[in-house]
């Protein structure tokens, strides 16, 4: 699964940078505007702001209510147990590769909408229940977009991305790891 993703992500990337090069002028500079160390660690602290604000709102859309659970099941299901390396790895390359592609490449050339509406229907899932999971993945895709044209580069949604995925993977993993229906205690 982890070697998947990892080849995955590779390719999103390098077609992002093909993007960006072929159809956008092959300029690189505002994926990483420099904006000084007080920039770079502004952007850093808001982007684990914003994901903590982000993983908070789905832990209780997945605990309390029923489409919910039923996606977090599922993931559980697809997913699996998970080591911490791996969970940070790809949350990493996920959190880069999407953000490079969606908003770095596909944004500068069609607008927040488009980019948005894209990255929510690859966030499309085989159940009914996934249903959401494409809205609230649309819905990032607008905040994250709005927010690289409030503070261009790829920092800031990267960094948004990575702490949601890192989050959302490592609980997945952990409830991997529990029985399913827990003995009573007496």
């Amino acid at each position: 699964m982890v070697k998947l993703a990892i080849w995955f992500y590779a390719g999103m990337f390098v077609l992002a940078c093909a993007i960006t090069f072929f159809w956008g002028q092959g300029d690189f500079r505002p994926w990483f505007p420099w904006r000084g160390v007080d920039g770079l660690l502004f952007d850093i602290a808001l982007g684990v702001g914003i994901g903590l604000a982000i993983v908070w709102l789905s832990r209780v859309g997945m605990e309390r209510l029923a489409w919910g659970r039923e996606m977090m099941r599922s993931f559980k299901q697809s997913l699996g147990r998970l080591r911490r390396s791996e969970v940070l790895l790809m949350a990493f390359l996920s959190g880069i590769a999407e953000e490079a592609l969606f908003r770095m490449a596909l944004q500068s050339l069609w607008g927040v909408w488009v980019a948005s509406i894209l990255f929510g229907l690859v966030h499309t899932g085989p159940k009914r229940h996934y249903m959401i999971w494409t809205l609230f993945a649309m819905a990032f895709g607008f905040l994250a977009g709005g927010l690289v044209l409030w503070r261009p580069g790829l920092l800031l949604p990267a960094v948004i991305h990575i702490t949601v995925n890192a989050m959302n993977l490592a609980k997945i993993s952990e409830e991997s790891r529990q029985p399913a229906h827990p003995a009573a205690s007496p």
